[in-house]
C-alpha cells in the first residue's frame, strides 16, 4: 500500500513577503552599523600625538647615549636619537600649535639649542637636563591634546 501526498505549492506572494522581509532585516543591521561608525569620528590629533611620543623616545635615546658619548664612546647614536627626536617633532608641531602654540614654540626652541649644542659637543650635565625637561614638556602636551571622553 503507498501512501499518496498532494503536493504542497508555495504561493509566489508568501515567497515575495519572506523575500521582502529578509531585505528589510539586511538594510536596518546595515544602517545601525553605518550609524555606529560615524558616531566615533576619527581623531585628527592622533597622527601628531604619536609623532610628539617618537619624539620623546628619541630623547630618551639621547639622555642614555649623549653621557656615553662624553666618556669617549662614539657620539653617533646620541646625535642620531636627537635627529629623529627633531625630524619627528618637526612633522607633529603644526598640529598640536592648536592645542598649546606657546609649549610648541617652547619645545621647538629647546631642541634647536639642545641640537645645537650636541653638535657642538657641550657637557652632558648641561644637555641632558634640557633634553628631560623637553621631554616632560611633549608629555604634558601629549596629555592635553587626547580627546576628552
Amino acid at each position: 500500500m503507498s501512501v499518496y501526498r498532494k503536493e504542497r505549492r508555495v504561493s509566489p506572494v508568501r515567497m515575495g513577503l519572506i523575500g521582502l522581509l529578509i531585505l528589510a532585516v539586511v538594510i536596518a543591521g546595515g544602517l545601525l552599523l553605518r550609524s555606529r561608525t560615524a558616531q566615533a569620528p576619527a581623531d585628527p590629533l592622533a597622527a601628531a600625538r604619536s609623532k610628539a611620543q617618537e619624539t620623546a623616545q628619541g630623547l630618551d635615546i639621547f639622555t642614555v647615549e649623549y653621557p656615553q658619548a662624553s666618556q669617549g664612546a662614539e657620539r653617533a647614536g646620541a646625535l642620531d636619537g636627537l635627529a629623529r627626536a627633531r625630524s619627528a617633532w618637526e612633522s607633529a608641531q603644526t598640529d598640536l600649535a592648536a592645542v598649546d602654540g606657546a609649549a610648541v614654540t617652547a619645545i621647538s626652541a629647546d631642541l634647536a639649542v639642545l641640537s645645537e649644542k650636541a653638535q657642538a659637543g657641550a657637557p652632558a650635565e648641561e644637555l641632558v637636563p634640557l633634553a628631560e625637561k623637553v621631554q616632560q614638556a611633549i608629555f604634558v602636551l601629549i596629555r592635553a591634546s587626547q580627546p576628552s571622553q
